[in-house]
């Protein structure tokens, strides 16, 4: 159970590390973890579409697993930690559309995307060999 936790730590810390990283070079603004940084009024409102429809699709996973009788093994696919895995790449496809679109810096938008990827790798790497063989 350690050795997970300080993975886990670890892929944290890299990712946060890469973000710093690769947004230094490219010379593009840092963000703030865990703030609403939205790039315009568009962004926020269509961010929390996209929170609301997950926090349903979660809710609705939760009803179709207790009624199949899924709960000790349910399929990968309707496994909250996967949901939430796509929560976040979609929120981030979603700002790296938004620099896209509306940041006259075009570098804002290849950082973004560099983050999703690398993010998206480090934890599909860390799902795939259960956490670098710690689980």
């Amino acid at each position: 159970m350690l050795r997970m936790i300080l993975t886990a730590v670890l892929i944290i810390l890299a990712i946060a590390l890469f973000s710093l990283v690769i947004r230094r070079m490219m010379g593009v603004r840092q963000r703030k973890w865990f703030s609403y940084d939205h790039i315009n009024e568009r962004h926020r409102k269509l961010e929390w579409r996209v929170r609301i429809g997950f926090i349903i699709i979660i809710l609705l996973n939760t009803v179709i697993v207790f009624a199949t009788g899924a709960v000790e093994d349910p399929p990968w696919y309707m496994e909250v930690w996967w949901l939430i895995f796509v929560f976040v790449v979609v929120t981030e496809l979603l700002r790296a559309y938004m620099e896209y679109r509306f940041v006259d810096d075009r570098k804002a938008m290849a950082a973004t995307l560099f983050e999703v990827i690398f993010g998206t790798v480090l934890l599909g790497s860390a799902i795939a060999t259960g956490f670098y063989g710690s689980i």
